[in-house]
């Protein structure tokens, strides 16, 4: 399990990097989870990843989205990147939204990378906006349609 502190000048540091052995020795990338915790009322993001299929990641996403966390977010995603064809389902469902995120800020979520796709789940429209100029994302308001695609990918 690695878990990173996200710090209030938007800095984050790795607390903890070990498995349930300890033996400091990542898990399987199905058994990771990367996040914050709290420390003295900081914002917490958990990013889970629940599936791997080839170049398809499906990832959940837990927390206050605020800018200490989007950049946690987004190292998240860039450690994922497997090639330059990687699909990322990011289930956003269960995320808080810290209205202080100016919506110039999100573009800087993504990874770079012309053929990277993310389909979006669940995302609150001041998400969506300022992202629905990149061709890269689809958007999906629900789990459903996201693992229809999911499921008719080979």
């Amino acid at each position: 399990m690695i878990l990173v502190c996200a710090n209030q000048n938007g800095s984050y540091t790795d607390v903890n990097r070990t498995d349930r052995c300890g033996t400091g020795i990542d898990p399987p990338a199905t058994e990771r989870t990367v996040g914050t915790r709290a420390f003295m009322g900081t914002a917490t993001i958990q990013v889970r990843v629940l599936a791997v299929a080839g170049r398809r990641v499906w990832m959940a996403v837990s927390g206050t989205l605020c800018a200490a966390t989007l950049r946690v977010l987004h190292y998240s995603l860039c450690a994922r990147v497997t090639d330059e064809r990687t699909q990322f389902y990011l289930d956003l469902n269960a995320v808080h939204w810290d209205e202080a995120v100016a919506p110039a800020e999100l573009p800087r979520l993504l990874p770079v990378g012309g053929r990277l796709r993310f389909h979006i789940v669940g995302a609150h429209e001041r998400f969506r906006a300022p992202l629905r100029a990149d061709g890269r994302c689809r958007f999906h308001s629900d789990v459903a349609s996201a693992w229809a695609a999911w499921s008719g990918q080979p």
